[in-house]
């Protein structure tokens, strides 16, 4: 019997997922410090905590946008180039509407925040959303049929 998947990701919640691990620094925290925490821990996203609250997150689009791409300082604080007050997920969140957000909005990750205690859990991204769908359904994954209508507007890459 061939599994639906557009039913079991409605049905889905994120404590599905695996990974979502709390990688953050604190407020008072450097760009550098924190880029420094993203290379260590492999990661395109972190959180900013004050005093174990959410403050922001921190992505690489902030950093390549609001630091690099104005020349700002390494060493200057984190909270001047992060997005404050992010939009959050919570454990028991369906992940289809965490990917429609996702997907509407543009976002690569986003905070999982408890939703009894407004403690940070950590980040989902698409990626680890992906991979989890592909690893549960690798049969209705790998043996899509290939859409021809489906195709790059223009060619991306080198």
């Amino acid at each position: 019997m061939e599994t639906d998947i557009r039913e079991l990701v409605r049905e889905w919640t994120v404590a599905k997922m695996r990974e979502y691990t709390l990688t953050s620094v604190n407020r008072g925290a450097t760009v550098r410090d924190a880029v420094e925490r993203m290379g260590e821990n492999k990661i395109g996203s972190l959180l900013v905590l004050d005093d174990g609250a959410l403050f922001g997150i921190f992505t690489e689009r902030d950093l390549l946008v609001r630091v690099l791409g104005t020349g700002a300082d390494l060493d200057s604080p984190v909270e001047d180039f992060m997005t404050t007050d992010p939009e959050v997920v919570h454990l028991d969140d369906p992940i289809w509407d965490v990917l429609v957000q996702m997907d509407n909005r543009g976002y690569k990750h986003m905070p999982v925040i408890d939703r009894a205690t407004k403690a940070p859990i950590g980040t989902i991204g698409v990626r680890c959303a992906v991979s989890m769908l592909a690893e549960c359904l690798p049969n209705a994954i790998y043996n899509l049929p290939p859409d021809p209508g489906n195709y790059p507007a223009s060619r991306e890459g080198g």
